[in-house]
């Protein structure tokens, strides 16, 4: 997240679009929306990492009952219910 010495503001501003630009292009449109207001990767990423990374013992619980109870519903498309 630091730029390098030998880099210009204009060059790391670039950089940072290019790279925010690519992230986004994998994103569900679920997920899409959530995070399509971040202006700099740092904030985007944190973004994510807030969003998904969970490290405290209840949620690692939910996250398995979740995951053992998730059924697909026939009318859903994969994607969204992927993101639930």
């Amino acid at each position: 997240n630091q730029k390098a010495a030998n880099m210009t503001d204009e060059k790391w501003k670039l950089l940072d679009r290019k790279t925010i630009g690519t992230i986004r292009q994998w994103l569900d449109e679920c997920v899409f929306h959530l995070v399509y207001a971040e202006t700099s990767t740092k904030s985007l990423w944190q973004k994510l990492h807030d969003l998904y990374e969970r490290k405290t013992a209840g949620n690692k619980a939910f996250l398995i009952r979740q995951l053992v109870n998730l059924k697909l519903r026939e009318a859903k498309p994969v994607s969204e219910h992927l993101n639930e």
